[in-house]
Protein backbone atom coordinates (compact mmCIF):
# COMPACT_ATOMS: atom_id res chain seq x y z
CA UNK A 1 0.00 0.00 0.00
CA UNK A 2 2.42 2.59 1.18
CA UNK A 3 4.86 1.38 -2.14
CA UNK A 4 1.67 1.91 -4.14
CA UNK A 5 1.12 5.76 -1.97
CA UNK A 6 4.74 6.35 -3.30
CA UNK A 7 4.39 5.51 -7.14
CA UNK A 8 1.43 7.89 -6.84
CA UNK A 9 2.17 10.16 -4.76
CA UNK A 10 6.21 10.40 -5.10
CA UNK A 11 9.18 10.37 -2.43
CA UNK A 12 8.48 14.11 -1.55
CA UNK A 13 4.89 13.54 -0.13
CA UNK A 14 5.76 10.78 1.80
CA UNK A 15 8.91 12.32 3.30
CA UNK A 16 6.63 15.01 3.95
CA UNK A 17 3.98 12.60 6.02
CA UNK A 18 6.73 11.13 7.93
CA UNK A 19 8.20 14.78 8.69
CA UNK A 20 4.80 14.89 10.82
CA UNK A 21 5.25 11.51 11.88
CA UNK A 22 8.94 11.10 13.19
CA UNK A 23 10.97 14.23 12.50
CA UNK A 24 14.03 12.85 13.37
CA UNK A 25 14.17 10.25 10.64
CA UNK A 26 12.65 12.20 8.20
CA UNK A 27 15.62 14.72 8.52
CA UNK A 28 18.12 11.84 8.11
CA UNK A 29 16.24 10.53 4.64
CA UNK A 30 17.14 11.70 1.37
CA UNK A 31 14.39 12.27 -1.38
CA UNK A 32 16.17 9.71 -2.93
CA UNK A 33 15.81 6.68 -0.62
CA UNK A 34 12.17 5.88 -1.13
CA UNK A 35 12.82 2.39 0.59
CA UNK A 36 13.73 3.69 3.33
CA UNK A 37 10.89 6.23 3.91
CA UNK A 38 8.45 3.27 2.76
CA UNK A 39 10.14 1.39 6.05
CA UNK A 40 9.83 4.07 8.15
CA UNK A 41 6.10 4.57 7.30
CA UNK A 42 5.30 0.88 8.02
CA UNK A 43 7.05 0.50 10.64
CA UNK A 44 4.52 3.54 12.01
CA UNK A 45 1.99 2.15 10.63
CA UNK A 46 1.97 -1.21 11.67
CA UNK A 47 3.63 -0.98 15.54
CA UNK A 48 2.72 2.60 16.10
CA UNK A 49 6.01 3.49 16.55
CA UNK A 50 7.95 5.61 15.14
CA UNK A 51 11.12 4.05 13.67
CA UNK A 52 13.48 6.36 15.32
CA UNK A 53 12.01 4.90 18.75
CA UNK A 54 12.45 1.20 17.29
CA UNK A 55 15.86 1.91 16.34
CA UNK A 56 16.83 3.44 19.66
CA UNK A 57 15.03 0.28 21.33
CA UNK A 58 16.74 -1.68 19.20
CA UNK A 59 20.46 -0.60 20.35
CA UNK A 60 19.91 -0.41 24.08
CA UNK A 61 18.44 -4.22 23.67
CA UNK A 62 21.40 -6.52 24.21
CA UNK A 63 22.30 -8.42 21.54
CA UNK A 64 20.55 -12.03 21.55
CA UNK A 65 24.30 -13.95 20.88
CA UNK A 66 27.42 -13.10 20.77
CA UNK A 67 28.72 -12.08 17.19
CA UNK A 68 31.87 -12.37 16.04
CA UNK A 69 33.09 -10.18 13.29
CA UNK A 70 35.44 -11.38 10.58
CA UNK A 71 36.54 -9.20 8.05
CA UNK A 72 38.85 -10.06 4.79
CA UNK A 73 41.88 -8.40 3.57
CA UNK A 74 43.43 -8.12 0.16
CA UNK A 75 46.90 -7.06 0.06
CA UNK A 76 47.30 -7.20 -3.71
CA UNK A 77 44.12 -5.37 -5.12
CA UNK A 78 44.64 -6.49 -8.68
CA UNK A 79 44.56 -9.87 -7.53
CA UNK A 80 41.05 -9.12 -6.04
CA UNK A 81 39.69 -7.56 -8.73
CA UNK A 82 40.94 -10.46 -11.15
CA UNK A 83 39.11 -12.94 -8.87
CA UNK A 84 35.90 -11.06 -8.99
CA UNK A 85 36.35 -11.25 -12.68
CA UNK A 86 36.66 -14.73 -12.49
CA UNK A 87 33.52 -15.34 -9.97
CA UNK A 88 30.92 -12.93 -12.41
CA UNK A 89 32.35 -15.14 -15.61
CA UNK A 90 31.75 -18.48 -13.35
CA UNK A 91 28.16 -16.87 -12.38
CA UNK A 92 27.59 -16.22 -15.93
CA UNK A 93 28.66 -19.32 -17.33
CA UNK A 94 26.68 -20.89 -14.92
CA UNK A 95 23.35 -19.79 -16.13
CA UNK A 96 23.06 -15.96 -14.20
CA UNK A 97 21.10 -14.21 -17.34
CA UNK A 98 18.69 -17.14 -17.88
CA UNK A 99 18.17 -16.87 -13.84
CA UNK A 100 17.35 -13.38 -13.90
CA UNK A 101 15.27 -13.45 -17.09
CA UNK A 102 13.19 -16.55 -15.67
CA UNK A 103 13.09 -14.97 -11.94
CA UNK A 104 11.40 -11.41 -14.58
CA UNK A 105 8.94 -13.30 -16.56
CA UNK A 106 7.53 -14.79 -13.58
CA UNK A 107 6.91 -11.50 -12.16
CA UNK A 108 9.57 -10.56 -10.05
CA UNK A 109 9.79 -6.13 -10.25
CA UNK A 110 13.14 -5.50 -11.60
CA UNK A 111 13.02 -3.18 -8.58
CA UNK A 112 12.66 -6.20 -5.90
CA UNK A 113 14.77 -6.43 -3.02
CA UNK A 114 16.29 -10.09 -4.31
CA UNK A 115 16.97 -8.55 -7.13
CA UNK A 116 19.23 -6.18 -5.24
CA UNK A 117 21.45 -8.64 -3.77
CA UNK A 118 25.14 -9.35 -5.12
CA UNK A 119 25.35 -11.29 -8.64
CA UNK A 120 21.78 -9.79 -9.76
CA UNK A 121 22.25 -6.45 -9.39
CA UNK A 122 25.82 -6.26 -11.32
Amino acid sequence: RLQQRMERQGAAALLAELQTIDPAAAARLHLRDEKRIVRALEVYYETGETITEHDRKSRETPPRYRALRIGLAFRDRADMWARIDRRVDDMVAQGLLQEVETLLQSGLPRDATALQAIGYKQ
